[in-house]
C-alpha cells in the first residue's frame, strides 16, 4: 500500500508535491499500488519513486521525472508520457498499451515483457534498454533511437520503425512480420532466427561500417 502522507501531498497538486520532494530529495516517494488514473501529474518529480502496480491509466505525465522509478507492472494504458524522463527505469511487465512516449528518455530503461502494444514512441531514446519479449505489436517507432537495444523475442508486428537508427540492436528471435524498416539505419544490428520474409522498405535500409547486408530470406543469422 502507498504511504499515505506521500499520497496526501501528491492529491495537493504537481507545484506543491515537487516543493515537497525539494525538502525530502533524500526519501524514497512511496506511491506503490496507489491509484492515480487520470491524475494531473505533468512535469512532477517522481525520480527513484516505488509505482510498483500503480494505476496511472490514462494520467498526463509529460515531462514527468520518472529517473530511476520502479514502476514493475504498472498500468500505464493510454498515459501521457511525452517527452518524460524514464531512464532506468524499471517497466518490467508495465501495461503501456497506447501510451504517448513521443520523444520520452527510456535509456537503460528495462521494459521486459512489457506491453507497449500500439504505443507512440516516435522519436523516442530508448538506447540501451532491455524490451525483450516486449509487446511493440502496431507501435510507432519512427525516428526513434534504438541504439544497443535488446529486443530479444520482442512482438513487432506491424510495427513502423520508419527512420530508426538500429545500430548494435538485438532483434533476436523477434516477430516482425509486416514491420515497416524504410529508411532504417543498422550497423552491427544482430537479427538471430528471424523471418524478414514479409518485412516492409528493406530496400531503403541504410547502413555503415564494414559489414554488408544481405537479405537471403529466410534469414536464419545476419550482423548488420
Amino acid at each position: 500500500m502507498a504511504n499515505t502522507e506521500h499520497l496526501e501531498v501528491l492529491k495537493q497538486g504537481v507545484d506543491e508535491w515537487n516543493r515537497w520532494r525539494r525538502s525530502h530529495f533524500k526519501m524514497i516517494s512511496d506511491l506503490f499500488g496507489a491509484n492515480l488514473r487520470m491524475a494531473n501529474l505533468i512535469g512532477a518529480d517522481l525520480h527513484m519513486a516505488s509505482l510498483s502496480g500503480a494505476n496511472l491509466r490514462e494520467a498526463s505525465l509529460s515531462g514527468a521525472n520518472l529517473i530511476g522509478a520502479d514502476l514493475r507492472v504498472a498500468d500505464l494504458n493510454g498515459a501521457d508520457l511525452i517527452r518524460a524522463k524514464l531512464r532506468r527505469a524499471n517497466l518490467c511487465g508495465a501495461k503501456l498499451r497506447g501510451a504517448n512516449l513521443t520523444g520520452a528518455d527510456l535509456h537503460e530503461a528495462d521494459l521486459h515483457v512489457a506491453d507497449l502494444t500500439g504505443a507512440d514512441l516516435r522519436r523516442v531514446s530508448p538506447s540501451g534498454a532491455r524490451l525483450s519479449e516486449a509487446s511493440l505489436r502496431k507501435a510507432d517507432l519512427t525516428k526513434a533511437d534504438l541504439r544497443r537495444a535488446d529486443f530479444g523475442g520482442s512482438d513487432f508486428r506491424k510495427a513502423d520503425l520508419t527512420e530508426a537508427d538500429l545500430s548494435g540492436a538485438d532483434f533476436g528471435g523477434a516477430d516482425l512480420t509486416d514491420a515497416n524498416f524504410s529508411g532504417v539505419t543498422v550497423e552491427r544490428t544482430v537479427f538471430d532466427d528471424n523471418n524478414l520474409s514479409s518485412v516492409k522498405g528493406l530496400d531503403a535500409v541504410i547502413h555503415h561500417g564494414p559489414s554488408t547486408i544481405g537479405f537471403d530470406l529466410p534469414l536464419e543469422r545476419q550482423n548488420f
